[in-house]
């Protein structure tokens, strides 16, 4: 990476240090998204609350729609 206007030695050197580090965290990000089923919204139980989705099969922390909101069962 080219340096930075202003900042010269050991700061250069930190800083780019930190755009090094938020490369890989951005692509790692994107592998996790990329592994986790429920991320692209494929086979997610659509219920109108926590009663109909236990009904349905979803456990307690299970992750279901109700439309196009995201929901989490709690009970």
């Amino acid at each position: 990476m080219a340096p930075l206007p202003g900042i010269t030695g050991d700061l250069q050197t930190v800083v780019a240090a930190l755009q090094q580090l938020t490369i890989k965290v951005g692509d790692l990000i994107q592998q996790i998204a990329k592994s986790v089923p429920f991320m692209s919204g494929a086979g997610l139980v659509n219920a109108a609350n926590d009663a109909a989705a236990a009904a349905a099969g979803v456990p307690i922390a299970g992750m279901y729609r109700n439309g196009s909101v995201l929901m989490v069962r709690v009970v």
